[in-house]
């Protein structure tokens, strides 16, 4: 059986320093980056979406791609229209906070591959999960460009065998349901998973009684006023939080 791959299509940006060069990007023109060019570190999740970018859901997400980037130099569409299929970058590729719509909007604007001097965790992780491949690999570029397919062996390289077969399969939905076809019974012989439906059984519970049940019953049983309504709720709430806090070693404790 052959090795799996993909073949990367599209046109390379590279966000350099040098605003001139990345408007000329940004206009069509497939500029030839030197490997002196600084290109821009710390490229934020909060520059690739902007936190009034995060209302959106959706496919939307993709129009607004990049349009934090410092500079301004980036507008609404420009990624998405730009036909690009690989993002470059300096150090640091998603710093700032942890939030999915990043790499998310890269993904919809039709980028498949992210290559940066540096990549941080979270945001990493997040790409994996929804098929965008992300790689610290700069020879990877002329190999693109000659139109090659490249090994996914390529960005699984180092990754835990979990991740690995997250981004073989083009990301966490795909790989689950390649993982569990026909076969949710055995999810009930997983110990993990078995652990982890108890915990949340103790936490649902406990929100729906402490918080909703109990004081409706105990108000109108004793008829009690709307503020002893509100208290006996602070209450529950109180109680619920404390005993989600303990769910886990509960459900240990009387699960599996």
């Amino acid at each position: 059986m052959s090795e799996p791959s993909v073949r990367i299509t599209g046109r390379i940006l590279s966000p350099t320093e040098d605003a001139e060069l990345l408007r000329r990007q940004l206009a069509g023109e497939d500029v030839a980056i030197s490997p002196d060019e600084k290109l821009i570190d710390n490229i934020s999740t909060d520059e690739m979406t902007p936190g009034w970018v995060c209302y959106y859901f959706d496919e939307t997400l993709a129009r607004f791609c990049l349009v934090g980037l410092r500079g301004g130099s980036i507008q609404k569409d420009a990624i998405k229209s730009g036909g690009f299929g690989v993002i470059v970058s300096g150090r640091s590729k998603g710093c700032g906070s942890s939030r999915e719509t990043a790499p998310y909007s890269e993904l919809g604007s039709g980028v498949q591959l992210v290559i940066a001097e540096s990549i941080e965790k979270i945001y990493g992780q997040n790409a994996q999960n929804i098929g965008l491949l992300t790689s610290t690999d700069f020879s990877l570029l002329p190999r693109i460009q000659r139109g090659e397919e490249i090994p996914i062996a390529e960005f699984t390289r180092g990754l835990d065998p979990n991740s690995a077969q997250i981004v073989g399969h083009g990301g966490l939905f795909a790989y689950t349901r390649r993982r569990m076809a026909g076969r949710y019974a055995l999810l009930f012989k997983d110990k993990v998973f078995l652990r982890y439906a108890i915990s949340q059984a103790f936490v649902l519970g406990g929100l729906l009684v402490f918080v909703f049940g109990a004081p409706t019953v105990l108000v109108r049983s004793f008829g009690g006023s709307i503020a002893d309504f509100i208290i006996l709720q602070m209450s529950g709430i109180a109680t619920f939080i404390l005993c989600a806090n303990f769910a886990g070693s509960l459900a240990a404790r009387f699960g599996v």
